[in-house]
Parts: structure tokens; C-alpha cells; sequence
């Protein structure tokens, strides 16, 4: 092209070295762009887009997406898809232009009449340099394939790497929740079975390490039964203290009635003991002598204020422990049958099952994500395998379509050298049809690299932080996302999602080391579904009061009760009313005193002065002292029962009320322990934190999505496209050169027809040539005849016009002719031209010339248009100009010096 356009307006024979120039320039603008193409710029860095990173589904992202489509597809159907209809429609017009489809369709400049006027195609030498520039072109095609593919198995690699990554996040992540049911599943096995296996998730969940998501899981649920279970025992433990409490009562009770029945006794005793003192003082003072009869009234038991208070004090003390104890039973019946049994139990039954239930959700949700990452990694084995044949199809195809193009340049090439125009013709419609491709897959190509560039939006720069479009997407993927656990919902906002993605590493050699930033349960706010406080606070609040009235209302009761009764057998012990009087004997006396008094012969004796009825009143009151005595004789035996009874049921009371109050403090022990156990569970379930650290997604996101797919993968995508710039480039540049170089052998081929038939027209005698016209001088040749019509030219009469202006050379040949008459003998092919004499040279002078050698002759003829042309003097209605052409000894075409011009003139 640069050729053709060059040399509309020059003239070769003013200065030759001229047409030199163009071609340098074109090779060195092809080389710069060549260079340029090779260098990695990374150019899916060029132009501005702007990935659509709004939450999928949204308003938002769907205007986003539509303008990155509009973005992206501008650019990449100007480099690839553009760039291929352009070059493909020039292509077209390029091979109309050229002749490719008929000789009709050539015009303006590219006419062959216009092209065999340029010295591209007359100087050997300069065709030299364009052939082996077109080497040099296809040898780039080369080069940039093997640049290809030299690069393409690099997507393969760095797409498996990224997998591997994928793979590995993907199990450090497994390993984190549950590495044994990892293995089993892997091994084969359903979350179903393993469950039907264990009974239940809880079951499966224990299987799981200590250390991992799942075995904490499993841990706190273990910790809340057995925590409840110990709270149902503390429970259960002090229900016994109702009955304790009540046989201590009944104790009580006895003692009480005891110390009332003694003090009874002590006031009857009282009664017959003055009873007893008052009748021996009448019968004293009745003027009887009754010394030795009766026992002195001095030495008759009597009670006095101790014994009265002794006992009535008893009496109060038993009163008041019963009162005691009857409280006592009262405020535990209030703790154990309305707190513990009526609310703390039923509360305690609901949250173990809500704690379990919620706990077990927490592990279902940890066992299912456990198979969803595994299901992911299968994915990734089919993402690989589909990649895997996806990327050598296309490396196939791409092979296919490179080497075929390049072959097919290669195909022009040697069909040039071999002078074979329909083997040009093969390559240059072979490229032709596949060079629209080849400008697809770049186009493809660039819509790759493109999209994954925009994708991570890194700038250069790969970390974490850095990629922000990447980090964008999933941030505003996720930004408002629902996670529920233990029936609570949380929202996911876009700040937790971009510091899991930036989860640093806390570990030293002992583990995870806890830090607020650098695990999933503070990072996502979701404490709360591990906070059992609702369910605990209140049972520990109902067990600590129930413990503190055990120890704050009932002991205190229970003990003071039991000194009150201590101090009643104390009481008790100090009333000693006749303890060991002998009332046998008085009773022996009185009836002694009786008898004698009621006899008549005996009584005057008891007095000094007798007098009946002093004696009849004494009788009477020996009847009183007889009976009154064997009377408190009965009280006092009945009196040391009682108190026997009061010593022993206080004894009972005081031993059972020992064991109450061991009992109530035991419970309460029991009570304490099980709201500090329930209270230690809940903050070991509160410590999800120190068993959920999220360093395996950040280190999966970086290795994953910033070291694999945007670091590595997204070079080893974008550096195909230089490559395909430099093949795009070296065939387009080749493919034109060659085509356009294909005049060169029509016009070589015209010029080898020319000279055949004229030597077929000399041997068959039908013209006579003149060996002196093909001796002429080159400058001789290029001088310009004119006939006045085609009966001079007939008769050999010419003149010739050497003014004619130098535009008008070598435009036209002759219209078909016969020199002798016969147009048709010579098949309308050849025009004769002579030197400046004035006719023909006649037969003789060419006979005697005939030992010239044939390199100093010369070619007095030109190839005229073919017949049918536009040219012919019948319809122009002007006279024919002949044309001579330029010395065989100087090189006419490329190639001149083949064998067909020696053998054309050297036999004749």
C-alpha cells in the first residue's frame, strides 16, 4: 500500500533511489508497532471502566451491569471484534482492488495498465527486499504464536493453583468445623446416616476435636446437661428436708407436751403439798399430842419457785421451738414446693431443652456447612476439569487458527517464489476467511483479561486491602444478608464483611490467641446466639434465694428451735419436787394415828383435855393426809415420767434437728453449686470467640482471590494479547504485501506470452522482423512512434514523434494488428516498434545479423491488452501508439533472467 500511494505522482526515471523510502518507513512503523505489541503492559489496564459491583439482583446493579457491558463491549469489539469486520472489509476491498475477483474489478491506480507504470514492479532488487520482508513478517507470525503458546500453558498452571488454593481454604475450613465428620463424608458417608450412626446430631457432634468449631459445640452442649442434670439433683436433694422437718416437729410437739404435762404435775404437787403442811399444822394446833405419830409438817416435800419457773419456763421453750420449726417448715415448704419444684425445676427442664435445642441448631448449621464445603471442593474438582478441557479446546482451536493462518502466509510466499498465482491466490483466500477469527480471539481474549482485571480492580498492587472492586463485590453481595442462630437474626453489614476478608493470623505455638478482631463471632456480632443469660440468670437467681432461705430463714429457725428445746430438758432437769420421800411411811402413820383416834379407849390419850369433836375433825384430816398423800406419792412418780418423756423427746428433737439443719445446708451448698455450674457454662458458651478465629477466610482471600486469580491468573490471561497483536499485525502487514506483489508475476507472465508468440509469428513466416529493431539502443527504445494509421504501419511508413510528452509514455500498447495484412495470423497480440530510420530493415540486414548474441538485443515489442479490453483503436477512433519495451540486456521484470528470455531470443 504504502508502494502503490507513493508513486501515483512519481516519476521512476527522475530519481529511482526515491522509492526506497516509503518501504523503510513502513517497515520501521511495523516493527515500532511489533515491539510495542510485544512488550506486557498489561492491556486490560487500558480504558476506563467500571465494574458493576451493587448487590446482584438490586436496581442498582443492573444499571451498573448494562454500563459495564456497553464499556466493555466498546472496547473489546474496537480491538477485537471492530478491529476484524475493519481489516476484514479492507481485506475485501484490497483483494477487488488487486484483481483478486477479476481483472474487471481493478480501478483507478490499482489498474494493471497503471501498475506496470511503477517501478515497484520493474527493479528486481526492490521486490527482493519485499520478499524478504514478507519472511521477516510471517517469521513474527511465527514468533508471536510460539509467544502464545509459550505463555498459554501458564493459564492452564496458574489456573490450577488457584483451584489448589481453593481446595486448600476450602479443608483448612473443614478442619476448623469438624476434620472426623470431613473424613467421613469424604469416605462416603451422609449427614443422615452418620446421624442415624449416633444418635442425633449431638452424637455426630461429638465425634468432633475439642479444638474444633464442632467440638465446642458438642462441649457446651455436654456441659448444659450435665449442669442441669446437677441442678434436678440439688433439687431433688432437698425435698427430703419437708419431711425432716416435719419429724422434728412432731419431736417438738412431744417435748412441748412433755414440758406442759410436767409442769402440770408441778402445780398439782404444789397443791397437795400445802394441802398436806396445812392439815398436820391443824392437827398440831388442835392441843392433841401427836408428836411421833405424825411426821412433822416441816418435813413434807413442798415446790417452791424454782420447781414452778423450772417448768413453766420448760413449758414456754418446747412452746416456742415447735413454733419454730412449724415456721421453719412453713418458709421450706414456700422453697421447695412453690421456687424450687413449682417454677426453678419447670424453667430449669425448658431452658436445658431450649440451651440443647438451640446448640444442636448451632452444630446442624456447622455439620451442613461441613458438607457444603465439601460438595464446593467437588465443585472445584468439575470447575478444574471443565477448565482443564475448556483451556486445551481452546488452545486446540487456537493452534488450529494461528498455524493455518500462518501456513496459509506461507502458502502466498512460496507461490510467489514458484510463480504460481493460483497458489497465491489458495493462501490469500485461506487468510482471508480465517483472519476475522484470529482478530476474535483476541477480541475474546481481551474480554477475559478485561474482565478478571475488573473484577479485582488491584491497580498493581495485590493485597488484601488493595484489590478494592473485589473486595466491593462481596461486600456489597453480602451487606445485608440474615444469618439466624438459636433463633435470633442477625444482619451482616458491609464493614463485617471486609474485616473477614482482612482476618489477620493470632497464633503462636500453644494456638489461637484470642483478639476481638480476628474471629467470626465478634467480627459478625453474633455473640448473642451463644448468650444463655435468659435462660440462666433467672434460674441462678431462683436458686440462690432458695439457697438463702435455707441458710438465712429455715436453719436459723430450725436451731433456735433446737436450743429452745435443749434448754427445756435443761429446765426440766431443775425441777426435783419428793425426788426419793418416802410417803409409805407417812401413809403407815396416819392410818396408825387414824385407828387410835377412832377408838374410844385410846383417843382421850392424844389429848390432855378430849374433846369429841376436836377428835372427829383430827380424824377427818388423817383421812385428808391419807389420801392427799398417796396422792402427790402418785404425782411425784408421775411427775419424773413426764419429765423423762420431755428429756427424751427433746433428745429426738435436738438429734433430727441437727440432721434438718445439716440437710438445709447441704441443700443450699448444693443449690449454690448448681447456679455457679449453670453460670460457668454460660460463659464457656460465651467463649465461642476463642474456637471460631476467621484467619482461614482471610488467607483464603488472599491466596485465592488476590495472590491466585487476580495476581497470577489475570498476567497469564493478558499476556496472550500482545502475542495476538503481534500475529494480527504480521499476517495483515504479510498478507497485504504478498497479494499486491502478485502483479509482479502477471506482468512477468503477459511479457513471456508476448515474446512466445512472437516467436510463433516468425517461424510460421507470417510477419517479417527485422533483427536490426531488436538491436536498437535503449535509448532508442524509448522513444514513442506514431502511426498515421493502421495502412502506414501495414506499409512500413512511419514517422516518428519523439515530443511527445514524457506523461504519455508508456500508457498504452498497440491494439491488436497483422504487419502484413493477416490481424488474424498473428492473434492480435503484437505491436512492432523501430529505431529512428525511415523504414523497416529488410530481410538481408536480419539475416546477416542473426549471430548477435541474444543479451544485446532487443525486445521491440510490448505486451498489448488482452482482447476485449477498453482499448481499442476501432472504438477509440485514434491512432495506435507502439510502445517498445526496455532492453533484455537490462533486467525488464523480476526475474528476467530466467531461462524463458534466453531461449526466446538466443535461438533466434
Amino acid at each position: 500500500s504504502f508502494c502503490v500511494t507513493s508513486v501515483a505522482n512519481y516519476h521512476p526515471l527522475d530519481n529511482p533511489r526515491v522509492m526506497v523510502h516509503p518501504p523503510r518507513r513502513a517497515l520501521f512503523l511495523l516493527i515500532a508497532a511489533d515491539v510495542v505489541g510485544c512488550m506486557y503492559v498489561g492491556l486490560a489496564a487500558i480504558g476506563e471502566r467500571e465494574f458493576p459491583t451493587a448487590k446482584r439482583g438490586t436496581g442498582a446493579f443492573n444499571h451498573e451491569y448494562g454500563r459495564y457491558q456497553e464499556e466493555l463491549g466498546l472496547q473489546t469489539l474496537v480491538a477485537g471484534f471492530a478491529l476484524g469486520i475493519v481489516l476484514s472489509t479492507a481485506m475485501l476491498f484490497h483483494l477487488t482492488c488487486w484483481g483478486y475477483c477479476g481483472e474487471r474489478c481493478r480501478r483507478g491506480r490499482c489498474k494493471l495498465s497503471q501498475v506496470r507504470e511503477t517501478s515497484c514492479f520493474h527493479e528486481d532488487s526492490r521486490w527482493g527486499y519485499y520478499l524478504l520482508f514478507a519472511i521477516f513478517l510471517l517469521m513474527c507470525s511465527i514468533a508471536s504464536i510460539a509467544l502464545v503458546f509459550y505463555y498459554y500453558p501458564d493459564i492452564i498452571t496458574e489456573a490450577d493453583k488457584v483451584l489448589d488454593s481453593a481446595d486448600d481454604s476450602l479443608g483448612a475450613i473443614e478442619d476448623l468445623l469438624c476434620p472426623n465428620v470431613t473424613r467421613e463424608i469424604k469416605a462416603g458417608e451422609t449427614l443422615n446416616s452418620l446421624r442415624y450412626r449416633y444418635n442425633g446430631t449431638a452424637g455426630v457432634l461429638a465425634t468432633c476435636y475439642k479444638n474444633s468449631v464442632a467440638g465446642f459445640v458438642s462441649q457446651s452442649i455436654t456441659n448444659v446437661n450435665s449442669s442441669f442434670a446437677a441442678l434436678d439433683l440439688a433439687i431433688n436433694s432437698v425435698v427430703p428436708l419437708l419431711g425432716a422437718v416435719n419429724s422434728t416437729i412432731v419431736l417438738a410437739s412431744n417435748t412441748s407436751s412433755a414440758a406442759q404435762a410436767v409442769n402440770a404435775s408441778v402445780s398439782v404437787m404444789a397443791n397437795q403439798s400445802s394441802i398436806i403442811i396445812s392439815n398436820l399444822d391443824a392437827m398440831y394446833s388442835s392441843g392433841g399430842n401427836f408428836e411421833g405419830y405424825l411426821p412433822p409438817s416441816s418435813s413434807i416435800p413442798t415446790v417452791d419457785s424454782t420447781d414452778k419457773a423450772a417448768a413453766s419456763s420448760a413449758t414456754t421453750e418446747s412452746q416456742h421451738a415447735l413454733e419454730n420449726l412449724t415456721v421453719a417448715r412453713s418458709a421450706l415448704n414456700e422453697v421447695i414446693n412453690v421456687t424450687l419444684l413449682g417454677t426453678t425445676y419447670p424453667k430449669a427442664k425448658a431452658a436445658d431443652a431450649n440451651v440443647t435445642s438451640n446448640l444442636v441448631g448451632i452444630g446442624d448449621k456447622v455439620l451442613e456447612h461441613v458438607s457444603d464445603f465439601i460438595n464446593k471442593e467437588n465443585d472445584v474438582e468439575s470447575y478444574r476439569s471443565t477448565a482443564s478441557t475448556y483451556i486445551q479446546g481452546t488452545s486446540i482451536g487456537l493452534a488450529i487458527l494461528l498455524g493455518l493462518s500462518c501456513f496459509f502466509v506461507l502458502f502466498m510466499i512460496a507461490g510467489f517464489c514458484v510463480k504460481q498465482k493460483k497458489i497465491i491466490c489458495v493462501g490469500t483466500y485461506g487468510v482471508f476467511i480465517l483472519f476475522f477469527w484470529v482478530c476474535v480471539a483476541l477480541g475474546v481474549t481481551l474480554v477475559l483479561s478485561m474482565l478478571i482485571y475488573d473484577s479485582c480492580g488491584c491497580d498493581g498492587s495485590y493485597s488484601a486491602e488493595s484489590c478494592v472492586t473485589a473486595k466491593e463485590v462481596v461486600k456489597n453481595q453480602y451487606d445485608g444478608e440474615t444469618i439466624t442462630l438459636s433463633q435470633q437474626d442477625f444482619i451482616v453489614d458491609r464493614e463485617m464483611i471486609g474485616a473477614l476478608l482482612t482476618c489477620p493470623s493470632s497464633v503462636n505455638q500453644s494456638g489461637y490467641v484470642y483478639t476481638p478482631t480476628s474471629n467470626f463471632v465478634d467480627i459478625l456480632q453474633i455473640t448473642a446466639a451463644f448468650n444463655i443469660t435468659n435462660y440462666i440468670t433467672p434460674l441462678t437467681t431462683q436458686l440462690r434465694e432458695s439457697s438463702q432461705n435455707f441458710t438465712q430463714t429455715a436453719r436459723p429457725l430450725v436451731e433456735d428451735a433446737q436450743q429452745r428445746l435443749r434448754s427445756a430438758a435443761s429446765l426440766n432437769g431443775m425441777v426435783s419436787i419428793a425426788r426419793g420421800y418416802n410417803f409409805t411411811n407417812d401413809s403407815g402413820r396416819y392410818e396408825y394415828l387414824t385407828g387410835q383416834l377412832t377408838n374410844p379407849t385410846t383417843a382421850p390419850t392424844f389429848y390432855p383435855t378430849f374433846n369429841a369433836t376436836v377428835n372427829a375433825k383430827n380424824i377427818e384430816r388423817l383421812g385428808i393426809l391419807s389420801h392427799t398423800n398417796g396422792a402427790m406419792e402418785q404425782s411425784r412418780d408421775q411427775l419424773e415420767h413426764r419429765q423423762r418423756v420431755l428429756n427424751v423427746s427433746a433428745e429426738a428433737a435436738g438429734s433430727e434437728m441437727d440432721a434438718l439443719i445439716a440437710s438445709l445446708g447441704s441443700g443450699a451448698s448444693r443449690l449454690n453449686s448448681s447456679a455457679s455450674t449453670l453460670e460457668s457454662v454460660r460463659d464457656f458458651i460465651l467463649t465461642a470467640n476463642r474456637y471460631t478465629p476467621c484467619a482461614v477466610l482471610g488467607d483464603g482471600w488472599s491466596s485465592v482471590i488476590v495472590g491466585g486469580y487476580c495476581e497470577q491468573l489475570y498476567p497469564a490471561v493478558d499476556v496472550l494479547a500482545p502475542g495476538l497483536i503481534l500475529c494480527i499485525v504480521s499476517i495483515c502487514c504479510a498478507w497485504f504485501l504478498v497479494t499486491m506483489m502478485k502483479d509482479c508475476l502477471t506482468i512477468e507472465r503477459d511479457f513471456d506470452m508476448a515474446m512466445f508468440r512472437a516467436k510463433e509469428i516468425g517461424r510460421r513466416g507470417d510477419i517479417k522482423l527485422d533483427p536490426m529493431a531488436i538491436m536498437a539502443s535503449p535509448s532508442e527504445v524509448q522513444e514513442k512512434w506514431e502511426y498515421d494509421s493502421e495502412t502506414e504501419i501495414q506499409q512500413g511508413s512511419y514517422r516518428p514523434s519523439p515530443s511527445i510528452p514524457y506523461s504519455e509514455r508508456n500508457s498504452v500498447s498497440v491494439a491488436p494488428m497483422n504487419l502484413q495484412g493477416n490481424r488474424r495470423a498473428t492473434g492480435g497480440r503484437l505491436s512492432v516498434a523501430s529505431g529512428p530510420s525511415s523504414q523497416l530493415p529488410s530481410a538481408q540486414s536480419r539475416t546477416s545479423t542473426s549471430s548477435t548474441p541474444a543479451r544485446s538485443r532487443m525486445s521491440t515489442y510490448a505486451p498489448a491488452r488482452k482482447r476485449g479490453s477498453s482499448f481499442r483503436p476501432s472504438k477509440l477512433g485514434h491512432k495506435p501508439k507502439i510502445m517498445p519495451m526496455l532492453n533484455i540486456g537490462q533486467k525488464a521484470v523480476l526475474g528476467s533472467k530466467n531461462r524463458k528470455h534466453r531461449d526466446v531470443f538466443g535461438d533466434e
